[in-house]
């Protein structure tokens, strides 16, 4: 009896071991850096309303996000990222497709991982041309 107890301990320990290092592996990181930032971020420091049309590609090429979002002055959204991105140990290579106004059209590609998140600029007076004028669609990238 006491043999099939010390066995059984030594398997639970192996099991529990082995659990905990898959597990802190992929929270490690948010451990480290914290919580995944967004999917990505689109904010208008234009005194107009806008909308913004953007459709993520995966790296299949095939759309795997397409949404059309309407936004005020100075309005900013966060668009959470899925769960396939926040609990991957790697990156994944996204095509972002951002259109201002059915007007302009930027392209991004970017290995996004749960701590890269694209920031969409429409109108900052950050962004400006060779001549002084706003750009009125970046795309950027930030890092934690």
């Amino acid at each position: 009896m006491k043999r099939n107890t010390i066995v059984g301990i030594v398997i639970a320990l192996v099991l529990l071991t082995i659990a905990g290092f898959y597990i802190s592996q992929i929270q490690l990181g948010y451990w480290i850096v914290g919580q995944p930032t967004p999917l990505f971020i689109i904010q208008n420091e234009d005194s107009n309303s806008h909308k913004v049309d953007i459709e993520i590609f995966n790296s299949d090429n095939e759309s795997i996000f397409k949404e059309l979002y309407t936004l005020n002055q100075n309005e900013s959204k966060k668009i959470p990222k899925p769960q396939t991105v926040t609990n991957s140990e790697s990156y994944h290579t996204y095509t972002f497709k951002v259109t201002l106004d059915n007007e302009t059209t930027n392209i991004l590609t970017e290995k996004i991982d749960p701590w890269t998140t694209p920031v969409i600029d429409l109108y900052s007076p950050h962004n400006r041309n060779a001549s002084g004028e706003v750009i009125p669609l970046d795309i950027r990238v930030t890092v934690v």
